[in-house]
């Protein structure tokens, strides 16, 4: 057992069997965590687990795990808003993917810079639903006070995030999806869509010059995006 603060997590195991296919079983090893530091997540990710889900409200636990685990994903992460907007996931999932599928360099580095851009779309969109303009310095901080001001609220906070992928042994899926309102607009993924004219707002555009290919969902809450080896 480990502790460093107070956030409790459960960490699952995905096990193959031969005659049914494959089941997640829980390994009960609780972990806590007021919020899970890079090396900490890493160092729970290192433990042979191919799918990682944090408590947030205990009587959803079965609904979001079910969520999780929806397609047989080889690998998935679920984390709270909170969790997820620490500045340094993106990497830690980028390792955590890098040591399960082997990517090249550059690879790695396309996306860790695509999961910067969702998980932080997804949080401060879809789970968090804060806009504002960003066009002068006074409007960059208010609109990340405002972001700071809905992650301290219980409410929001909890909303979830998961990072789940499948290898197709050609190319890496990894698919984005939060719990919140918020909902991504279709017509931003559009072929030849041109660039906004705003200095901010740009995430999914860099997502689409660096993944092979962009999806939504038919619920708008999921970005699902493809890289080839």
């Amino acid at each position: 057992m480990i502790r460093t603060g107070t956030a409790p997590l459960m960490l699952f195991h995905r096990e193959v069997q031969p005659d049914i296919g494959w089941r997640a079983s829980i390994h009960r090893i609780p972990h806590y965590f007021a919020l899970p530091s890079p090396e900490a997540l890493a160092d729970i990710l290192q433990q042979s687990a191919d799918t990682f889900l944090e408590i947030a409200q205990r009587d959803r636990m079965d609904q979001d795990l079910a969520a999780l685990i929806a397609e047989a994903p080889d690998f998935a992460v679920g984390l709270t808003s909170q969790s997820t907007y620490h500045p340094l996931i993106s990497a830690t999932i980028t390792d955590a993917l890098n040591d399960r599928f082997g990517l090249s360099r550059g690879k790695r580095m396309q996306i860790m810079t695509c999961l910067q851009e969702a998980l932080s779309n997804a949080v401060i969109h879809g789970n968090l639903c804060v806009t504002g303009e960003r066009d002068s310095l006074q409007g960059f901080e208010d609109f990340y006070q405002s972001v700071d001001n809905a992650l301290a609220e219980p409410q929001f906070q909890q909303k979830r995030v998961f990072i789940r992928a499948w290898d197709t042994k050609v190319s890496l899926r990894v698919c984005i999806s939060h719990g919140g309102p918020g909902r991504i607009n279709p017509l931003l993924l559009a072929p030849n869509n041109p660039l906004p004219e705003q200095k901010c707002g740009r995430g999914i555009f860099i997502i689409q010059s660096l993944a092979e290919q962009v999806h939504t969902n038919a619920e708008c809450n999921a970005l699902d995006l493809s890289f080839t080896y």
